[in-house]
């Protein structure tokens, strides 16, 4: 195996609805899920102690908001 039955560290999901339940099986112990993307429709609303199975963090970052903020800060 790949990474011997540990997980990955970080999973980047772009394809959102029809992976998003696949994503918690491949993360490690204290992974993050970095979710950038919906091309299969927007992830249905799941309850937050999902993540603490395995004390996982969930982040879905904004390029809108990163390229705002870098002209606010001259970036």
């Amino acid at each position: 195996m790949l990474t011997e039955g540990r997980g990955v560290n970080v999973v980047y999901d772009g394809v959102g609805k029809d992976t998003f339940e696949m994503d918690f099986k491949l993360l490690m112990r204290k992974g993050t899920l970095v979710s950038v993307g919906n091309a299969s429709g927007a992830v249905l609303p799941f309850s937050p102690l999902k993540l603490m199975a395995k004390n996982l963090k969930l982040v879905r970052p904004s390029y809108v908001t990163v390229f705002v903020s870098g002209l606010k800060y001259n970036l």
